[in-house]
């Protein structure tokens, strides 16, 4: 399986631009389709990053970015279903 780690560019781009190659890409990352390798400073990182005023980025888009697992606390080298 491919693995990917998602540069917080992408992810912004991913979440802004609908139909994009980065919103494809983020959308088979959180869909288990590649292995997203991710951890908690780069989550927070997102969160931080997505949640900037100028950005006016949805709250729920937010959420879905910055905790693409719900319910699991450590993500380090995880994809949904392992």
């Amino acid at each position: 399986m491919i693995r990917v780690v998602l540069d917080t560019n992408i992810v912004v781009s991913a979440t802004l631009h609908a139909g994009g190659l980065p919103e494809a890409v983020f959308n088979l990352a959180i869909g288990g389709v590649i292995q997203f390798c991710i951890s908690e400073p780069v989550l927070a990182e997102y969160e931080e990053v997505l949640c900037r005023p100028r950005l006016a980025i949805p709250p729920e888009k937010v959420a879905k970015c910055a905790c693409p697992y719900p319910g699991e606390k450590r993500l380090y080298g995880r994809h949904r279903g392992s």
